[in-house]
């Protein structure tokens, strides 16, 4: 009994002890659990302070960042706000130099219209002077009455105020059409003749007045075109679109000018010359732009690409300032309005010195010739003796286009 008691208290012992060390097992278990949760928590607080210190890095950084392009910002708007004064000042010396340019040019167009007009009356003095000679020459009276053919074309009738030269195209046609001869078409000539066109018959006998050739003769000098070629050249050189003017509108009176300027000149040189003018004379800076870097052969061509190339801009909104070349778009309207102003002004004298030469070719009163010189009849200028005055030059002031820009 006493054995087993013993056995019994060592195998208490013996738990105890082992109970003791599995407290003490347990103690350092969580004591090294605190250990490694106290390391976590430092370890978690020296990730956030990194983190903390990352972002603040950051924010630092993108406010350098913000700053950096506002600087930048800055300094692209001051050099924007240089070239818009760049290319204002660029505008005004060119305006300045066009101005000047097409002083210049008015007053050399002047001088070779004036030797233009000196030449024609000279021309038209000598022709005169030998259509009086032939009529002065006796011919052989007609008596047998024209019979004409049955008329198939009824030629147009002629007043003055279209084209000679395209009248008498249109007048040949119908004469052949008809099959008539030199006595059916002057009759039928006369017949077609209106206004002051029928008025040149009063300068014509009635022999005159049945050939044709001396009556075409006397139309030609009056309404004819072919000496005011240099007048259409300089028209042409000088010709850009105006402002109330269309696309079409343009490209047309180009293409007439062309044809007057240069009539015997191969198709493929009118064209050319017609585009090229074209092109160049068209008043929108952007679509001009466009059309210049493409060569067109045909004004056609040019006029299509004109067109839409315009109406792509005007489906889309153009910006009002424009970098380089391109001034503030509001700017650019007077400066194009005093251009369109001059050029009407150009083809305003042009057609009265045309005016002028056109009625100094009829000066003819009841057969008798007038000398452009004295203004006294019976002679002409080269026969004249009184010697003509030296030309008076006169300055013209230059004129002062937006003042208010200049100032």
């Amino acid at each position: 009994m006493e054995e087993q008691l013993t056995k019994m208290m060592k195998m208490l012992s013996e738990n105890q002890r082992i109970m003791e060390e599995n407290r003490k097992e347990d103690r350092r278990i969580m004591e090294e659990n605190q250990r490694i949760m106290e390391e976590n928590r430092k370890e978690d607080r020296r990730i956030m302070e990194e983190n903390q210190r990352i972002m603040e890095e950051s924010r630092k950084e993108d406010r350098r960042i913000m700053e950096d392009n506002r600087r930048i910002m800055e300094e692209n708007q001051r050099i924007m706000e240089e070239s818009r004064k760049e290319d204002r000042r660029i505008m005004e010396e060119n305006l300045k130099a066009m101005q000047t340019t097409l002083l210049n040019s008015r007053s050399e167009i002047l001088q070779v219209m004036r030797n233009e007009v000196d030449e024609v009356r000279n021309e038209m003095e000598n022709k005169i002077k030998e259509l009086e000679e032939r009529l002065q020459t006796p011919r052989p009276t007609i008596t047998t009455p024209a019979e004409f053919s049955p008329v198939r074309v009824q030629p147009p009738i002629f007043d003055g105020q279209t084209s000679w030269t395209t009248y008498k195209k249109q007048f040949e046609a119908a004469a052949l059409s008809n099959s008539w001869n030199d006595q059916q078409k002057a009759t039928a000539l006369v017949v077609a003749l209106r206004g002051a066109a029928l008025e040149i018959l009063q300068t014509l006998s009635e022999e005159n007045q049945k050939d044709y050739t001396a009556l075409t003769t006397a139309l030609e000098l009056r309404f004819g075109d072919e000496h005011l070629r240099q007048v259409f050249v300089a028209q042409l050189k000088s010709r850009i679109q105006k402002s109330s003017e269309s696309l079409q509108e343009f490209a047309a009176d180009v293409k007439r000018l062309v044809h007057l300027a240069y009539p015997e000149a191969p198709q493929d040189f009118q064209d050319r010359l017609a585009a090229e003018t074209f092109v160049n004379g068209v008043r929108d800076s952007e679509v001009r732009r466009v059309l210049q870097i493409s060569g067109f052969k045909k004004p056609s061509e040019a006029l299509i690409r004109a067109l839409e190339v315009d109406a792509a801009y005007n489906s889309s909104p153009r910006s009002n300032v424009k970098i380089r070349g391109i001034g503030v778009e509001g700017e650019v309207n007077p400066i194009q309005e005093s251009l369109d102003k001059m050029s009407e002004n150009f083809e305003k004298l042009a057609r009265e010195i045309i005016a002028e030469i056109k009625t100094g070719s009829s000066r003819q009163h009841g057969g008798r010739l007038e000398c452009y010189r004295c203004g006294r009849q019976g002679h002409i200028r080269r026969d004249c003796r009184v010697r003509s005055p030296a030309p008076m030059r006169r300055s013209q002031p230059r004129p002062r286009l937006h003042q208010e820009q200049e100032n």
